[in-house]
């Protein structure tokens, strides 16, 4: 990996998360750590849940403990914490300005991660807050004070969230560097993917996945098999894996599982035709990459930031928000035209390779921490 310059001397740098290793937070901490490290630098990893089988590269700490932990000199990068307002504070006090990447809008909010129709993040918190978080409204205040004193700098994944700060915060710096996930296995192919999983060559594979499955709200999980069998009649030898729920269990061409890691989930991405994905709101998801660079075509909603992701035609297909039916329509045409599926396969390959690899992810921090180690 290139270090940004070749007079460049690399910061030591501080990740701090609220989990060690589960969830898209923690692993973007994760891969940058891994990134920074090979590229030569030093790299001090803190969290506030142990929740992985390795503790030992995390030190846990409360999130007011953060500045205390602090090295100088040294760029502190926030992803997630219980207590902004504690953490902040904290850093404040003792004069360090902290990199902070907004993987979702609760630092804009009193809570929420999206704020859907809700015009909170904007015009601030109602009180009482419609989705029951606890003095949201207060909350939100105090974390904007917390942010601003603390001269934080602001990265989002994606323009779109970066176009919310800049409403909810137009004082506060914020850029944009997209997220980026791991190469593939080059040796998961789509026939052994199928293999593994007991999947004929023949079927039509629809895959819908989500942390919670068909509870998942904002993955629009209660809408899952609805959209399923609106595309069913279309699709001979149709199958459909529902990932991401709490049991495992077969019912005609329906299958569901449980939450599975990485590597199984890459399993199913490459053995399917169509990574179904009707979010309602968004910022940069990490599924939607891995889709991408194992050639599994992502049919989705056209919100948050999956337009900065997604080509529509080109690499995958994008859906008006709401339009149930031509959401059902865009995957069952993917599913019944093997020669469309591999041409958005083929391009969505290319557009991971060019834009989304970890690689770049972690060469555009690096020259982030170094840019603030240098005005320091």
């Amino acid at each position: 990996m290139a270090v940004p310059g070749p007079e460049s001397v690399l910061p030591q740098v501080h990740l701090h998360s609220l989990l060690a290793w589960h969830g898209g937070a923690a692993r973007i901490a994760t891969l940058l750590r891994n990134g920074v490290e090979r590229a030569g630098g030093h790299v001090f990893s803190t969290c506030e849940v142990q929740d992985g089988p390795e503790p030992w590269t995390h030190r846990s700490i409360m999130a007011t403990d953060v500045a205390r932990a602090v090295a100088e000199p040294c760029v502190v990068h926030v992803h997630g914490t219980k207590d902004w307002t504690g953490c902040l504070a904290a850093l404040m006090e003792r004069g360090v300005q902290p990199v902070i990447t907004l993987h979702d809008c609760s630092l804009l909010t009193g809570g929420c991660p999206y704020p859907l129709d809700c015009p909170g993040l904007v015009e601030g918190c109602l009180s009482p807050c419609p989705r029951g978080f606890v003095d949201a409204l207060s909350r939100q205040h105090a974390q904007r004070t917390a942010l601003r004193a603390a001269g934080a700098r602001l990265v989002a994944p994606s323009g779109w969230l970066r176009a919310l700060a800049r409403q909810a915060l137009p004082d506060v710096s914020c850029s944009v560097i997209p997220n980026g996930v791991e190469m593939p296995d080059a040796s998961l192919t789509r026939s052994r993917a199928r293999a593994r999983l007991g999947v004929a060559p023949e079927a039509r594979v629809v895959l819908f996945m989500a942390h919670g499955g068909e509870e998942a709200h904002y993955k629009s999980g209660n809408r899952w098999l609805e959209t399923w069998e609106a595309m069913r009649p279309a699709v001979p030898n149709g199958l459909c894996f529902m990932v991401g729920g709490d049991r495992h269990e077969q019912a005609g061409d329906v299958v569901r599982w449980p939450y599975v890691d990485r590597e199984n989930a890459q399993l199913f991405m490459a053995a399917a035709d169509c990574f179904a994905y009707p979010t309602l709101a968004d910022n940069h998801p990490l599924v939607v990459l891995e889709a991408m660079s194992l050639g599994c075509p992502v049919v989705s909603f056209r919100v948050g930031g999956l337009a900065e992701q997604i080509v529509d035609g080109s690499d995958g297909l994008l859906v008006t928000p709401g339009d149930w039916s031509g959401f059902s329509a865009a995957c069952a045409g993917l599913l019944e035209s093997p020669a469309r599926r591999r041409s958005l396969a083929g391009a969505a390959r290319e557009r991971f390779a060019r834009h989304f690899t970890e690689q770049r992810m972690v060469q555009d921090h690096l020259r982030l921490y170094t840019r603030l180690a240098g005005q320091d």
